[in-house]
């Protein structure tokens, strides 16, 4: 039994509790697996194959589509991560991280649309903080429960904005998910919670 996703091009999954087999769309599938198990080891090799091939941070040169999409992640871009709140004792709401303001407002200026992409996100916080009025657009992903790195969840974002994935630039601290948007055309940075000044200054140029 297959029913088709209707939200995003070219995909089919199986209903709940069906087992992989063969899709015209797809080639031949190993039987014995279940969809999830399939899933999850391709995202392995693909992962391997990517950081074989190519940087965390891409570098297409002049060649490179002018960026009209900017997706941050939320915790561990946007805010500390959870390792530097224990090392921190940080108490009360959690900070917005320094710097995040001005690369929203300098991709704006340049006509960039800046989108959040976030696994969980409390819908207080969206209506509380002001870096979520600032952005364009806030996507969490727990309410159609398909989660990074899925590239579903990347690809929700291209269907939201209308942009495509060469005109895309992700931040992520999570080496799977910068992985999975690699594999999907869009550039990226990897951003390193223990050199913060210089993962902002490599988005910064990354839009320039």
């Amino acid at each position: 039994m297959v029913r088709l996703d209707y939200d995003y091009t070219d995909e089919a999954r199986l209903t709940d509790g069906c087992r992989a087999g063969l899709l015209e769309q797809e080639p031949q599938v190993d039987g014995s697996k279940t969809v999830h198990e399939r899933a999850r080891r391709l995202v392995w090799i693909d992962t391997y194959r990517v950081h074989v091939t190519r940087p965390l941070t891409s570098d297409m040169g002049d060649t490179a589509p002018r960026i009209e999409l900017l997706i941050l992640d939320f915790a561990g871009v946007c805010t500390p991560s959870a390792s530097e709140l224990r090392t921190i004792d940080a108490h009360g709401p959690i900070p917005i991280r320094s710097g995040v303001s001005n690369v929203v407002t300098t991709a704006q200026e340049q006509g960039v649309t800046v989108v959040i992409l976030s696994n969980e996100i409390s819908t207080d916080w969206v209506l509380s903080e002001d870096l979520f009025r600032q952005v364009d657009h806030v996507v969490s992903c727990a309410d159609n429960k398909i989660w990074k790195p899925d590239r579903r969840a990347f690809q929700r974002c291209l269907l939201l904005v209308g942009c495509d994935a060469e005109q895309t630039l992700v931040v992520d601290d999570q080496v799977d998910n910068v992985t999975v948007a690699e594999s999907l055309g869009m550039r990226t940075v990897h951003f390193d919670n223990t050199r913060v000044a210089a993962s902002w200054s490599h988005v910064l140029g990354a839009l320039s």
